[in-house]
């Protein structure tokens, strides 16, 4: 079971509880869809237990970052293989902004130090 360090009020299991102002909810709702917003704002107005609501989180936020994890676990796999895709990106860029920096620099008079 995980255990997640978010801070609660002292209402204990069965007591209803506020979406107001809760870190859960509030956390939650930034990921959620609306209608799984909604089933949690239910069990809020009939008590779930903390503990319930933080697991309920934790399998929301594990969810969204699988596809991410996934990824990076494909890609360290072959650094060598990253490495030449970030090298090309570098160039990419490189080629992209040189005309607009010189661009930039003619227009306000800055000349390169090897003028």
């Amino acid at each position: 079971k995980n255990v997640m360090k978010i801070k609660t009020d002292s209402k204990e299991p069965g007591e209803p509880k506020e979406v107001t102002g809760s870190s859960i909810f509030s956390i939650y709702r930034a990921f959620a869809s609306k209608q799984q917003t909604e089933e949690l704002a239910s069990l809020y107005k009939t008590g779930v237990a903390w503990g319930e609501a933080k697991e309920l989180l934790f399998e929301l936020l594990e969810d969204k970052i699988k596809p991410f994890r996934k990824n990076y676990e494909e890609l360290i796999k072959e650094p060598q293989s990253l490495e030449k895709t970030l090298q090309l990106g570098a160039e990419k860029a490189l080629d992209v902004s040189s005309p607009i920096i010189e661009q930039v620099r003619k227009a306000v008079g800055i000349r390169n130090f090897r003028d």
